[in-house]
């Protein structure tokens, strides 16, 4: 899925060094919500505690597709007296 696909691009494109440059630097705060952001919680609980590198990718993996599940149905009951608008008349509705 896209979400599988997004981490391990992150993954290639260097969050676990990032991960574990912030907590060599004087930046690291775990209580800083940048640090228990998605993803870099469970990087750093692989870092600090020597969890199991995929084990921790799948809990990030788990957590980010729990996170948008809760945000699509949160939308979804905002969203209750919107009007459906069929994309493939698109053009009606703004030319």
């Amino acid at each position: 899925n896209r979400i599988r696909k997004r981490f391990k691009i992150m993954m290639e494109k260097g969050a676990l060094d990032e991960c574990k440059n912030i907590l060599k630097s004087d930046l690291w705060n775990a209580d800083h919500p940048s640090c228990k952001a998605i993803g870099a919680k469970e990087l750093i609980s692989h870092i600090q505690n020597g969890d199991d590198l995929n084990a921790s990718v799948e809990k990030a993996i788990i957590q980010t597709r729990q996170y948008a599940k809760r945000q699509r149905t949160w939308f979804r009951s905002k969203m209750s007296n919107w009007h459906k608008i069929d994309v493939k008349n698109i053009y009606n509705y703004i030319h």
